[in-house]
């Protein structure tokens, strides 16, 4: 799980095998679970992680997903929610980050069949944005609703026949293309 706000919040989900879609974005958790067949969460809750932390210590406590913060350098923050009672990953609050799939134990050099997401903040002026990078270098770009604290958060989810390569969380005007970090 990965729990992020705008201060990102959210739960991730790494998923290789399962039934193959062109591109199918999932709102369920329950309903993304089933169309995978391996899958690896992170919520979070390893005591490797602490307050503050660079890239690459970030990316080597689970080791399946490389973080790199793109708004704030090497600002990846892990605290416990009371709230959602949780711990909750955060890229700089308010920062923009990205998530690469392409060295994980379940997927290969293109990525991972399907990512998931818990998004419990997602508020402010602009948004943030999920700049998706498919296995076959194709791109796609998800505006994520607005989500106030203690709304109850969402969970966006995402396969692809193609695989995901990466995904880019990023503050972006509406109508603006999201910048490639």
């Amino acid at each position: 799980m990965l729990r992020m706000t705008a201060r990102f919040i959210g739960a991730l989900i790494l998923l290789s095998s399962g039934q193959a879609y062109a591109a199918t974005v999932y709102a369920d958790r329950p309903d993304f679970e089933a169309a995978l067949g391996t899958s690896i969460t992170d919520d979070y809750e390893n005591s490797g992680y602490v307050f503050l932390q660079d890239n690459l210590t970030m990316s080597s406590i689970l080791g399946e997903t490389t973080y790199r913060t793109t708004g704030f350098q090497n600002w990846n923050i892990v605290v416990f929610d009371s709230f959602y009672n949780t711990h909750v990953y955060c890229a700089g609050c308010k920062g923009s980050f990205t998530l690469d799939f392409t060295s994980t134990t379940v997927g290969n050099a293109t990525g991972v069949f399907g990512v998931g997401l818990d998004i419990l903040i997602n508020g402010g002026f602009p948004l943030y944005t999920a700049f998706v990078t498919y296995g076959d270098q194709s791109t796609q770009d998800f505006l994520l609703p607005q989500l106030l604290y203690g709304d109850g958060g969402l969970f966006f989810g995402l396969t692809s026949e193609s695989n995901i390569a990466s995904i880019a969380l990023d503050l972006v005007m509406v109508g603006q293309p999201s910048p490639v970090a």
